[in-house]
């Protein structure tokens, strides 16, 4: 597993595919069948990154999403560079007819985020199919450590809250609209 020789490649493959496949019949799986049974709607995100890092860390996410209700993902920082994620999620997402695509944003992207970049990154993400919108952030209170928690803060302790709707609204109608339409692939 961690030593170079005859093999080693194809045992290492094995391993990383048993792990990722123990983790989606034994963690995501069951999880998403309780979900099922008790009316429940499964989402959130995974530990995601470059498809090397995925398999460093033991496992791959797409077989994963799957079992998700609304399929989601996690967003960071202040870019619109890294889309290998986004397209991972909707690949599933279209493959398994899911009308909903989750995604928590602008965690790590700082207390200057204006709206102005808000909408920036929310329209790549929505061309990347999400259409559904989780802020990261939204604190009860901002005392103590929590103000440092991968700012901004999404909440009514901000100067701009009050107007917040002006963004959001519009957001929440095309997020609605988006879910409506059915992806077709020119293959």
């Amino acid at each position: 597993l961690f030593q170079d020789g005859p093999g080693c490649a194809r045992f290492r493959l094995h391993y990383f595919r048993t792990v990722s496949r123990l983790f989606e019949q034994n963690f995501t799986g069951q999880i998403s069948d309780w979900c099922q049974r008790h009316g429940l709607a499964l989402t959130g995100h995974y530990w995601e990154g470059s498809l090397f890092s995925q398999q460093r860390n033991g496992n791959a996410i797409m077989p994963n999403y799957r079992h998700q209700h609304i399929p989601g993902i996690d967003h960071l920082l202040y870019q619109t560079d890294e889309i290998l994620t986004a397209k991972q999620c909707q690949s599933v997402v279209n493959q398994y007819d899911k009308p909903r695509m989750l995604c928590e944003l602008f965690g790590g992207a700082g207390q200057g985020l204006t709206f102005e970049d808000r909408l920036w990154i929310t329209l790549h993400l929505m061309q990347m199919g999400v259409n559904q919108l989780t802020p990261h952030l939204c604190l009860y209170t901002m005392a103590g450590e929590r103000k440092r928690d991968w700012p901004p803060n999404l909440s009514y302790q901000q100067p701009w809250f009050e107007r917040n709707h002006a963004l959001e609204i519009p957001l929440a109608r095309m997020c609605v609209a988006l879910a409506q339409g059915r992806y077709v692939a020119d293959v």
